[in-house]
């Protein structure tokens, strides 16, 4: 197990910065997951960890150890790659004892931990097949034993699931979990995928464009979102944002829906005008039936309905006009065409600025009416009273 550093990473290609300041702690035996869309750098810094690419600036530091210089074989590092990397001419066996073989070990103790890698992993029945015998899922099973055996001080996962069908990647990442429980060893994987992310990790590094958005526990990012772009993200199916405008007057919000308008109160707001932003709902914090008083009534247009068996997401418009969608539980039936009354979870409303970074409140926002835009700038007897 080691400690892993990274301290203001950069790393450009030409006139391209890929990684920018990259600052990252991940402490001993933690299983960090690097998430985010194809492009914002996740892999470059694996890369850089292992030793194949040289940043442009900053250091890595393993348990201390600058690694500036250092190869790839001196870093106390595996690496398990997204296309497996078997050699096809050589049983299984031989492939998880290929880096033992390479750094001379002796034949006793090859055996002995391709035993005990294969017993790890579940695959002493296919030592003897070669790598076009094996399935996709068995095929990761030996990438992994072959770093097993090397038992580094940190393993690093390059989205190493994405060639699997949805049953695999499902038992695989019980597996790497099951794995890392058991060795205790540091793990960095990298993914695109939130829900490997949300259901691995004991912390999440989300990146974009090179640079960290925000770094915290699964729950903690789905709840408290740093910005725009992680409550976008994090989470399915995806938020609903819709533009508003901050009216400061009583820290209201007014949520433009054309005929009617969302107030909601925001103790944590700062007086200065009116403000663009923008409001992030959730579908799943949306009831359809059953609506509890707490919850704020909007009319709502279906336009598709999907039933994914205990739950059915509804798409549409809320108040005619703005896209929308919620997500319920059970099979309350085809409504494509017509128009119901939804409610609104008020104490799962985020709210963003013109930037995108989330705007904090001081106490959970709280529903001041529901009515025409308006009643918003000249409310003063109402906001009184509530």
């Amino acid at each position: 197990m080691a400690d892993v550093n990274f301290c203001r990473v950069v790393k450009r290609f030409g006139e391209v910065s890929v990684l920018r300041d990259v600052d990252i702690e991940i402490k001993s035996g933690e299983f960090v997951v690097i998430v985010g869309p194809s492009g914002c750098g996740k892999s470059t810094l694996l890369r850089i960890l292992a030793g194949l690419e040289e940043p442009t600036g900053g250091r890595i530091l393993i348990d201390g150890q600058d690694m500036d210089g250092r190869s790839p074989g001196e870093r106390g590092i595996a690496m398990v790659f997204q296309s497996y990397a078997l050699y096809p001419h050589k049983t299984v066996a031989e492939n998880i004892a290929f880096p033992l073989r390479m750094a001379g070990a002796d034949k006793n103790e090859i055996a002995s931990k391709v035993r005990t890698a294969a017993q790890i992993l579940q695959i002493e029945p296919l030592l003897d097949r070669k790598p076009r015998q094996l399935s996709g899922g068995q095929k990761q099973r030996v990438a992994i034993g072959r770093a097993i055996v090397r038992q580094p001080r940190v393993f690093l996962f390059d989205e190493p699931l994405s060639n699997l069908d949805a049953d695999l990647r499902s038992q695989m990442r019980a597996e790497i979990v099951r794995l890392h429980r058991l060795l205790g060893t540091t793990m960095l994987y990298v993914t695109h995928d939130q829900v490997e992310a949300m259901t691995m990790a004991d912390r999440i590094v989300v990146m974009n464009g090179g640079v960290v958005q925000q770094v915290g526990e699964p729950l903690e990012l789905f709840e408290s979102p740093a910005n725009q772009f992680i409550a976008s993200f994090i989470g399915s199916p995806k938020i609903n944002l819709v533009d508003c405008i901050v009216r400061t007057e009583g820290s209201k919000v007014s949520l433009d829906l054309g005929d009617e308008a969302l107030r909601i109160c925001l103790p944590g707001l700062q007086p200065g005008g009116k403000l663009p932003a923008r409001i992030g709902i959730r579908p799943d914090s949306v009831a359809l039936e059953a609506i509890p008083d707490t919850y704020i009534k909007f009319p709502f247009t279906v336009e598709r309905t999907e039933f994914l068996g205990s739950r059915t997401r509804y798409f549409g418009s809320l108040a005619a006009r703005v896209p929308f969608a919620i997500d319920v539980p059970g099979t309350p039936g085809t409504l494509d065409g017509q128009r119901h009354e939804i409610g609104i979870d008020l104490a799962r409303v985020y709210l963003f600025d013109a930037a995108g970074q989330t705007i904090s409140a001081s106490a959970p926002p709280r529903a001041v009416s529901a009515g025409p835009i308006e009643s918003c700038s000249n409310s003063k007897g109402r906001d009184d009273a509530s």
